[in-house]
């Protein structure tokens, strides 16, 4: 339990002046610098006399200390310890930075770990990988198939014709092939994760969770009631805009996507992937659509929230954190899918509600599964990138109406460690 507190018969008025840890902000804590224990032990307590009940111990652009090294985690135990000692809590984070899902890059380092991506092109490849595996393991890209496309006066697709790679067509041929990220600086020179891959996600828990457990496992569900995972994603989708662009465009895709997508849905997506990128007069082009988005979200879940959300039960601590694109369903079908499935397995689910904007969707998505599960508590990271004439009443209204919508753990964004 979170709120044990919450189970007594009647609400004490001394909780209700006085309250504790828990029902107290645990804001960002920004480890920007070298992490030196008495600068640590200072702020800390500096947190305490504010009125926090915590912190999160959140790695951004600027550290020092080589993360997830025995350094780093033997500053996570000490401030682990030094929350115990105030009364206060330590909240775990679970990335270099963000999005989560990389481990600084370790993960990825491993070419078949890195995240993929469908390539609809007019351009073809001529260095290619011979198989899925192999592309997967070179990182080349993967030939999938070729497509004579027709259109109407109107720009809706007409007639697909799958042809051969080199065949003479009577419209232009679209190419469509997998590709793998690589050699991004945001990732310390690696790339995002595969986040429809279960095993590149049970590397990131074993390089990550497990290690956090192993410095400081002891303390799970006690002094760290939480670990926060930040903004995970499949790569967004990009359509093209209309039947004449034709710059190369993307969905979002994995090694083995076309074979699970044949186990649920009895049917060769590779038959038909032009109707994911167009609008067609076949009515099979929106079955098609809605069972990759359907598809897509469950692999996601699968593999990382749900993987992830298993570890963190078993483990006895909380899952929390957000999910990137929450706030339209729009921005979810680029990023996550259906946000809401996303939140099945988390133990703490939470929102992302930066600058000074109100968006009531958002929260009241993410109580209602909060209410459907019996989770105990709602988070929600706030007050980020409202700039620094953003005053009191501000930050009264934002906490004020997001609190009537369900969020019972804010945490403030940003406080910088240097």
């Amino acid at each position: 339990m979170f709120y044990n507190k919450n189970n007594q018969i009647k609400l004490s008025d001394e909780l209700f002046k006085n309250p504790t840890a828990e029902y107290r902000g645990a804001p960002f804590w920004a480890w920007n610098s070298k992490l030196e224990k008495d600068e640590l032990a200072r702020q800390i307590e500096v947190f305490k006399q504010m009125g926090f009940g915590g912190f999160h111990m959140h790695v951004r652009q600027g550290l020092e200390t080589a993360y997830l090294s025995e350094e780093f985690l033997s500053a996570v135990k000490f401030c682990t310890e030094k929350a115990e000692k105030e009364d206060m809590l330590a909240y775990l984070y679970d990335e270099d930075r963000w999005p989560s899902g990389v481990a600084g890059g370790e993960v990825t380092k491993t070419l078949a770990n890195r995240q993929k991506f469908l390539t609809m092109s007019v351009n073809d490849r001529q260095d290619c990988a011979k198989s899925p595996e192999e592309s997967a393991n070179t990182g080349k890209p993967y030939f999938i198939c070729a497509f004579d496309l027709s259109f109407n006066e109107q720009g809706i697709l007409t007639k697909i014709e799958k042809v051969e790679r080199n065949a003479v067509c009577n419209n232009k041929r679209y190419f469509f092939i997998e590709q793998q990220q690589g050699g991004e600086p945001r990732y310390n020179y690696q790339s995002y994760v595969d986040t429809l891959n279960k095993s590149a996600i049970d590397t990131f828990i074993m390089l990550t969770h497990e290690k956090l457990k192993g410095a400081v496992g002891n303390k799970f569900s006690k002094s760290i009631p939480s670990i926060f995972t930040d903004e995970p994603q499949y790569i967004p989708n990009f359509p093209p805009k209309s039947a004449t662009d034709i710059r190369d465009v993307r969905f979002a895709w994995t090694t083995d996507f076309d074979k699970t997508y044949y186990q649920t849905y009895s049917c060769n997506i590779t038959e038909y992937l032009p109707y994911l990128f167009y609008a067609a007069i076949d009515e099979k082009a929106l079955s098609v659509r809605f069972n990759y988005y359907t598809h897509l979200t469950e692999r996601f879940c699968q593999a990382y929230m749900d993987n992830v959300g298993d570890w963190c039960a078993k483990n006895q601590i909380m899952m929390t954190g957000h999910l990137m694109g929450e706030d339209t369903l729009y921005e979810q079908a680029l990023s996550t899918g259906d946000v809401m499935r996303t939140y099945k397995n988390m133990q703490l689910p939470g929102i992302d509600l930066l600058c000074d904007d109100v968006s009531f969707v958002t929260p009241l998505q993410c109580r209602s599964v909060v209410r459907q599960y019996g989770r105990e508590a709602m988070l929600s990271e706030l007050y980020g990138v409202t700039g620094w004439d953003f005053d009191f009443r501000g930050h009264k209204y934002q906490g004020d109406w997001q609190a009537c919508l369900g969020v019972t753990l804010r945490v403030p964004h940003l406080a910088w460690q240097s």
